[in-house]
């Protein structure tokens, strides 16, 4: 069998995998019949952790067990699940495990590197525990890459040519956080030249839109039910707490694609109809803000919408329409709209942008080793182990901060099945349905005043980790 390598987008709430192989075949791993693992983890009986789509069919036994976002707790250390108190690290392990696992079974053995996408706001101790989950997973040669530079290969790779020294905008709305980047294309790499996002808004919150939606048209005679339902205190009513967060991320779904759909309420036993018109009326103030956020940051990095090449829209809470029609009425550009805006990030972390060939009798030298900014360590995490052989981008050595992916022609993924938005995680704290999860206002209110990342990275740590990515 081949060689290959490995990418993995390690979301809020799914994670994506992609292999490319050494003759330069890209392929979309596909895990029990979908392209999506759910991300959330299980704490069994037994003592194990279950990972992906049997930890979300083992959650409606105990929720209480349940973690469906282990990525919001990175900074946590450690949660509890039912009585048990699990590491954050060995609950990115489990799943981080099951995509190991499968792309060993796939490419009958170990891929020669692995590349893990994070946040580029991430640094030292965020990245740190995402390596250790790696190598409690089994991973090995790992190296870190910042989202939306994956997305930038990708847009580079797979999408247009890009000159060098022009900029691209990645607006990247998940599950869990939204995350806005300008990047500048330099040779065969990025640099992130600015970098915001809010951390409290994605589209979980907008799952809550949907459900309050439904709660404003109950009927006063059916509150009490609906008081279970959004405050369960016994397993059945948890069940169907879940139950009904589940049905609303599939109706959010469905409203990007009609002007309206029906929900059954359970509990309640009743149906009811959503309008997309009602949830962009909601939606709308806040996926304002992250379009006036996209602008400052265009201004940060001293430049005018009229200097971007494109907006790339990453992530499936951007298929709502509203996302699009608010950045092209405020940027006057049409957004770059994909199939699977979900897939951008995974197949970025696989994708090398074509590059070109160097004169005959050519000697490339070493890579540059980091400077200013970050500490090396901060940067990079731990060195990545050593590829035996002659490693494929011509440099003697390995860099110490991680060997980039082999530079293997790009090539577009064909034949990936269509698969849905991310799968949307009941919000874990108990409150009022109204609310968006994570804010103590109704849905209507908007969060605290959009501000760039705090505390923002020294622009020179990401140049560094660009370039080692990169080169």
């Amino acid at each position: 069998m081949a060689d290959y390598w490995l990418g993995v987008d390690y979301g809020t709430s799914n994670t994506i995998a992609m292999i490319r192989w050494s003759d330069g075949r890209v392929r979309q791993m596909v895990f029990d019949g979908s392209a999506l693992v759910p991300s959330g983890i299980f704490a069994s009986s037994d003592g194990r952790l279950v990972a992906g789509r049997d930890a979300q069919a083992s959650v409606r036994l105990d929720p209480a067990r349940f973690l469906a976002n282990p990525k919001r707790h990175i900074d946590d250390g450690d949660v509890l699940l039912g009585d048990r108190v699990v590491a954050v690290a060995d609950a990115i392990a489990a799943t981080l495990g099951l995509v190991q696992r499968e792309a060993e079974r796939m490419g009958a053995g170990a891929p020669v590197a692995t590349t893990l996408t994070c946040p580029a706001s991430w640094a030292g101790p965020r990245r740190a525990t995402l390596f250790d989950a790696a190598a409690r997973a089994g991973m090995r040669n790992v190296t870190l890459l910042p989202e939306p530079v994956a997305a930038g290969r990708y847009f580079a790779g797979n999408v247009a040519a890009l000159p060098d020294g022009r900029l691209l905008l990645v607006y990247d709305l998940g599950a869990g956080t939204f995350d806005c980047s300008i990047l500048r294309r330099t040779g065969d790499g990025f640099d992130v030249v600015a970098l915001g996002g809010l951390d409290g808004f994605g589209g979980l919150d907008i799952d809550a839109m949907v459900v309050a939606q439904v709660e404003a048209g109950l009927a006063p005679a059916e509150r009490p039910l609906w008081a279970r339902l959004t405050n369960p205190q016994t397993p059945p009513d948890r069940r169907h707490h879940r139950l009904l967060w589940d049905d609303a991320r599939t109706v959010k779904e469905q409203l990007s694609r009609q002007p309206s759909a029906e929900m059954a309420v359970p509990l309640v036993e009743r149906d009811t109809y959503v309008s997309r018109e009602a949830l962009e009326r909601a939606a709308g103030p806040l996926l304002q803000q992250t379009v006036d956020l996209s602008v400052s940051l265009v201004r940060e990095a001293g430049a005018t919408p009229a200097d971007l090449t494109a907006v790339l829209l990453v992530g499936g809470a951007t298929r709502m329409p509203l996302v699009s029609t608010l950045l092209h009425r405020t940027l006057g550009i049409a957004a770059t709209v994909t199939e699977q805006p979900e897939i951008l990030v995974a197949e970025g972390a696989v994708t090398v942008p074509a590059r070109t060939a160097p004169p005959a009798g050519f000697v490339p030298g070493p890579l540059p080793a980091p400077s200013s900014g970050l500490p090396a360590a901060a940067v990079s995490g731990p060195p990545a182990a050593a590829v035996s052989g002659p490693p494929p981008w011509g440099v003697s050595e390995p860099p110490p901060w991680g060997a980039p992916v082999s530079g293997i022609p790009a090539a577009p993924v064909s034949g990936v099945p269509t698969v849905a938005a991310p799968m949307s995680a009941v919000p874990g704290a108990a409150g009022p349905v109204s609310a968006v999860p994570g804010q103590a206002g109704p849905v209507s209110a908007p969060p605290s005043p959009v501000a760039p990342v705090s505390p923002p990275l020294p622009v020179g740590s990401w140049l560094i980790t660009s370039s080692a990515f990169l080169a």
